[in-house]
């Protein structure tokens, strides 16, 4: 009788909402792959023949820390260039190599997750015009 009672009482008290269980927000999407995240890049619209440009990086998933790998790639006239780095949460910056050549270049940013996370990958792109 005492155990009927006691679990009558905890299932009153969780009814009402005074004890309740909580966890993280990986727990409330226990699934890989079903977060969204959103890449942004920011970069400068033109850039003076030879020089570099900086390419700066963010991801988001609401208010959540994201943590896995960006990889930035820039094609255009002559440049193939790709490169990657681990994301913790704070935008990074990556400097592209000289743009020698005039012309309009393509920069792809990619978000991985990190294996197992809750997250989905997420992609942005960005172009950069390159003056004399």
């Amino acid at each position: 009788m005492k155990k009927l009672i006691a679990g009558l009482f905890a299932a009153v008290l969780t009814t009402a909402g005074l004890v309740s269980l909580s966890g993280t927000a990986a727990t409330a999407a226990p699934y890989p792959g079903t977060v969204k995240t959103t890449s942004k890049a920011t970069a400068p619209k033109t850039v003076k023949a030879g020089k570099k440009a900086v390419v700066k990086v963010s991801v988001k998933a609401g208010n959540a820390k994201v943590k896995g790998k960006v990889t930035v790639k820039v094609k255009g006239s002559g440049v193939n260039f790709t490169k990657t780095v681990s994301y913790k949460g704070k935008s990074v910056k990556i400097s592209t190599p000289k743009l020698k050549k005039k012309g309009t270049y393509k920069v792809t940013i990619t978000f991985k997750p990190a294996k197992g996370s809750v997250y989905k990958a997420s992609k942005a792109t960005k172009k950069i015009k390159v003056r004399k």
